[in-house]
């Protein structure tokens, strides 16, 4: 299904008349209904003729144009463990990968006795005390054997590929191994060793490469690939104890349980100081993108971030299973999940007509026909718009949102009453408005009764609007992260940010950071490259650069659904800064490239694949031949990349979840002119990109103007088809009132100053003696305090220089020498 600007929607076509078919359309639905006779029939019979049998006549006509198959893409949190295992290894450092096995047998050799040592042949207590041993290397000032302590752990991570013979073996082994190294306590020590080496490595490679420094006129060492082996190998053994350990498989015992219980808790806890390993690798990206730290490995630091983020706080279906713990937790019903078919409107609503009536009139209603697919909503802020606009029309004055309960309705007519229960079935409260409620009414409470219900006008109890409320005595993993994030958090964003556009496909990159150090080798190694590999490491680029983008807009979309769930403030607080730095145009520029080239691209090469390049001979000569990721044709058959429409689906999500019942950003789309951006993305074949790019499009239909919807009339009709609908919504044909433009920055700014009163007030942002008064527990009645000393300390008033050179002379003049009975003894005399 193609949308062109041109096209008119299948569903449309009953409520056009047989007038406004051409001659063609005509004579072939009357050939095919009544065997080729029709094409002498009058122009009243052509009027006669069903419009259902019409649009199964197009569909027939249109289906050999443009088939209706789907992409078969099945949407998850991550792909396989073996696909994103080998995802994380570039294929240049395939032969540090194979040292690894060098490495573990010279530490083996030396501790254990035996010209050779397998790890399987070892015993429960060897094994530990090898461990051990190994982590004891960590702290050994001599860099050659802290790395090879650590590629040591590597190897027994992998599952130690060279004593297996299949890829099924290794695998078993590799699990195995990581829930045995994460029960020895193998995580913290690694953490700490990340913290230690991240900021030195750099560092450690221009002190042993002082010669090159020497020759170098400007005294600068480019990073390459050398450049951090050792940050780049404790970065592997921590992303396989995570990939490894997180996931859940059938036939798990209480020793895989408790182990992943054990995961959980370390990766939330801090470990290094106040950070966690999250807050750590938020902070070694930070600096990599400042210039501080260039030879950091950044997709390694992107993939375990996300991992991290993934396994802490949950995917997909643990934030289903939490939103809906929290909104029966409040008291809220009504899940209106994804899946949940319409609930059918009242007889009173939908009356039984003539079907030979309702085909004469165009209307869309069709015969034993179940509803749309999603339950339409309607906010309580459009209820007492509605309420307010039928009381003023019947009754002549307002009531206000009390009447939303049934009370003061007497004197309305009865139709609005059945509208009112109408409205109340659909009636959807996000979990959101309540927290909103619920910090208006905080800052409404005096500071000497925190106890004290204010009189705020909102319909919900003090008792609900408590069981919203952030627990600072039981944080959540989310409520950990956010608080450690917190105080740089726009910097965080503004760096990742910063790698998706080094990412992104454009055409001027002036400015752009350099994420390309674990696969560009250096000049003299290209020069004695030959044809072979250097398509090779042009592959490799391709594929470093689609794993980049995988991983900041997983990171992204976690971020936001997390943060939305646990406080709308914080989804706000991060949306805000995202906006301000150009998230939106940046996401708009990704799409605005060949998306069926990008999801059909092939960037891989078996036989350089993880774990394949270690268990069986490179097969590179082939490979290449066979597969060419810049000349793959769009087509059916080709490879679909799921790495690719997972990049696609999560930074569709980002953009409607900044833009959501946000009209100013709104307007940025429309400035942007992502309209046709989108139109390009609903060539993908897939019913989750093309829903999220319609929701995207339903947004801004108000602002496109009438002449772009009548042209559009297909789009039109599958946002009706695809996408919820929200009662009293004038998407379809723009309201003025709506439609107007609006202040951008007011808008923000004031968005942006209530986030920053959230944030004052639960976590003391700026000023360490604010926090939120409902966790204290101060007295009704404070003392005053009568110290002058005290009191004079906690003065801030500032003194001219005038005061501060004379005010010896005063208070000698004024106190001292005027005796008993000075002037200051006449005032109180008047």
């Amino acid at each position: 299904m193609s949308y062109q600007s041109d096209d008119v929607s299948n569903d449309t076509v009953d409520s056009y008349s047989a007038q406004h078919l051409d001659n063609s359309s005509v004579q072939e639905a009357n050939f095919l209904d009544d065997g080729g006779s029709a094409a002498q029939q009058s122009h009243s019979e052509i009027n006669s003729i069903d419009p259902y049998a019409l649009k199964e006549v197009v569909q027939r006509i249109r289906g050999a144009e443009e088939p209706e198959t789907d992409l078969e893409f099945c949407y998850s949190d991550s792909e396989s463990c073996q696909e994103e295992l080998s995802q994380f290894y570039s294929y240049f450092e395939q032969e540090e990968v194979l040292s690894c096995k060098g490495a573990f047998l010279s530490v083996a050799s030396s501790r254990l006795s035996g010209p050779t040592v397998n790890w399987c042949q070892l015993s429960a207590s060897q094994k530990k005390d090898m461990v051990q041993f190994l982590l004891d290397n960590l702290d050994n000032a001599n860099r050659p054997k802290r790395i090879r302590a650590l590629q040591a752990l590597l190897y027994v991570a992998q599952g130690c590929w060279g004593e297996t013979c299949s890829q099924e073996e290794l695998r078993i082994r590799a699990k195995t191994n990581c829930f045995r190294l994460l029960a020895i306590g193998v995580l913290p020590f690694l953490c700490e060793h990340l913290s230690r080496v991240a900021e030195h490595d750099a560092y450690e490679m221009l002190s042993d490469s002082q010669d090159k420094l020497e020759d170098d006129q400007y005294g600068y060492n480019e990073p390459t690939f050398q450049s951090n082996p050792e940050t780049r190998c404790c970065l592997d053994v921590l992303y396989h104890l995570v990939e490894e350990c997180r996931r859940v498989e059938e036939g798990e015992g209480e020793f895989e349980i408790e182990n992943r219980q054990r995961l959980y808790q370390e990766l939330a806890d801090p470990m290094t100081g106040e950070e966690n390993l999250a807050t750590l690798l938020f902070s070694m990206l930070l600096r990599f993108c400042n210039g501080s730290a260039p030879s950091l490995p950044v997709k390694k630091v992107l993939l375990l971030l996300w991992k991290v983020i993934l396994t802490s706080l949950g995917g997909t279906e643990e934030l289903d299973k939490k939103k809906r713990a929290a909104r029966e937790g409040v008291g809220l019903v009504g899940h209106f999940d994804e899946s949940r078919l319409a609930v059918p409107l009242p007889d009173f609503i939908l009356q039984p007509r003539d079907p030979d009536e309702l085909a004469r009139e165009g209307s869309r209603v069709r015969p034993n026909e179940d509803g749309p697919q999603l339950m339409p909503k309607i906010r309580r802020t459009e209820m007492e718009a509605f309420l307010e606009m039928v009381q003023s029309r019947f009754v002549g004055f307002k009531c206000g949102p009390a009447a939303l309960g049934g009370e003061l309705l007497g004197d309305l007519p009865e139709a609005i009453h059945d509208s009112l229960k109408v409205l109340e079935q659909h009636l959807y409260i996000p979990l959101s408005e309540l927290q909103i409620e619920r910090e208006k009414y905080l800052q409404l409470i005096p500071p000497l009764s925190p106890n004290l219900f204010p009189k705020v006008t909102t319909p919900y109890s003090k008792q609900q609007l408590d069981l919203c409320r952030l627990a600072p005595s039981f944080p959540s993993p989310t409520e950990l992260l956010y608080e450690q994030l917190l105080p740089q958090l726009p910097q965080f964003m503004i760096a990742l940010l910063k790698v998706l556009l080094a990412a992104t496909p454009t055409k001027n990159k002036t400015e752009s950071l350099n994420i390309y150090i674990d696969v560009c080798p250096s000049e003299s190694q290209v020069n004695a490259m030959s044809n072979i590999e250097r398509r090779r490491v042009e592959l490799d680029v391709h594929r470093y650069t689609e794993v980049v983008v995988k991983g900041v807009s997983s990171i992204l979309f976690l971020l936001l659904k997390h943060f939305k769930l646990n406080h709308v403030y914080q989804f706000e607080f991060v949306c805000h800064h995202l906006v301000f730095a150009n998230c939106i145009p940046l996401i708009l520029k990704f799409f605005n490239q060949n998306l069926l080239q990008f999801i059909y691209s092939k960037s891989f090469i078996n036989s350089l694949e993880y774990p394949a390049c270690l268990l069986y001979p490179p097969k590179l000569e082939e490979e290449l031949e066979l597969g060419d990721g810049d000349e793959i044709e769009e087509g059916e058959g080709n490879y679909l990349s799921w790495r690719n429409m997972f990049s696609c689906i999560n930074l569709l999500r980002v953009l409607q979840k900044l833009t959501k019942w946000k009209p100013s950003r709104t307007m940025v789309l429309v400035a942007f002119k992502s309209a046709q951006i989108l139109k390009k993305v609903l060539k993908i074949r897939h019913p989750l990109i093309q829903a999220y790019a319609l929701k995207l499009l339903k947004m801004q239909t108000r602002y496109l103007g009438r002449n772009w919807r009548r042209n559009n009339m297909k789009i039109m009709s599958s946002i009706y088809q695809s996408v919820r609908h929200h009662l009293h919504d004038d998407w379809a044909y723009g309201n003025d009132l709506n439609a107007r433009p609006c202040d951008f920055q007011s808008l923000e700014m004031s968005l942006k100053q209530e986030c920053d009163q959230f944030n004052h007030w639960h976590y003391g942002l700026g000023n360490p003696s604010l926090q939120n008064i409902e966790d204290s527990t101060p007295d009704e009645f404070v003392a005053a305090d009568t110290n002058p000393v005290s009191v004079l300390a906690e003065a801030k008033t500032e003194y001219d220089e005038g005061f501060l050179e004379n005010w010896e002379k005063w208070v000698k003049e004024e106190v001292v020498t005027a005796g008993p009975t000075s002037r200051w003894d006449n005032l109180l005399s008047y």
